[in-house]
């Protein structure tokens, strides 16, 4: 039995037009589990769930490793093998988000995005990164952990948070059938959306991610991607705007 954990996060800063109210109207938050201060990363909202195995990719990255590749194709922009496939199921979530009109735009990979996320998995982190300006904005960030020993392949994890799908309510706005705002959104025992709207953030246009393997302890596997522009915005009343 393979044994797995997600997480997002709360990031971090003001948001000078949300709402058309003009500065400081709305916070900035990742993608999903914690409430955080300005510029960083708060604690954490997990659940443990588990599955009845799912085939694991041959080799991963060493702790401490990192992942080298060729250069990037149309058939892998992520120009590293490990790592293929990974914008195309992204942007699979996107393309099927309901309701979406206009449709939601693409993601595109982004090699700083993609070596800030591999320097923070290769460390075989327990949570998020507290620092995550990265081209000059707070990016979001979906983790995801396993105790199988070899990468999985990267459509299963972007599957295991869009899977939150089935939480979220787009007309109603709500996680779980309860309203979605900053208390449910960082609840450690509410179901979570949080890594989902994250993926199907509209204005969320870049992904880079990085993984690791043959990390000590229960989880052996790590992975991360972060996102920007982030995604998951509340207001000043802790309302999670829609995602689209």
């Amino acid at each position: 039995m393979t044994f797995t954990k997600t997480l997002g996060t709360f990031v971090a800063t003001t948001l000078a037009t949300a709402f058309g109210c003009g500065a400081n109207d709305g916070t900035e938050v990742g993608s999903g589990g914690a409430l955080a201060s300005n510029g960083g990363a708060g604690g954490t909202s997990a659940s443990d769930t588990s599955n009845g195995g799912g085939a694991g990719a041959s080799g991963g990255v060493p702790a401490g490793g990192s992942m080298s590749g060729g250069g990037a194709s149309s058939d892998c922009p992520e120009s590293v093998s490990a790592m293929c496939g990974m914008v195309a199921a992204h942007n699979a979530i996107r393309a099927a988000a309901p309701d979406a009109s206009p449709a939601l735009p693409p993601m595109t990979w982004d090699a700083t995005l993609a070596d800030f996320a591999q320097a923070y998995a290769s460390t075989c982190p327990a949570g998020h990164n507290p620092n995550r300006i990265v081209e000059g904005q707070t990016a979001g960030e979906n983790i995801f952990f396993a105790s199988w020993p070899n990468l999985f392949p990267p459509v299963e994890v972007v599957q295991y948070w869009a899977s939150e799908q089935a939480n979220y309510a787009y007309s109603a706005n709500t996680c779980g059938g309860v309203p979605y705002t900053s208390s449910t959104f960082s609840c450690s025992t509410c179901p979570e959306c949080g890594h989902y709207t994250q993926i199907v953030w509209r204005t969320t246009i870049k992904v880079g991610c990085g993984a690791v393997s043959g990390c000590s302890g229960t989880f052996q596997q790590v992975w991360v991607c972060d996102y920007l522009p982030a995604g998951n915005f509340v207001d000043r009343d802790g309302n999670l705007q829609l995602p689209y």
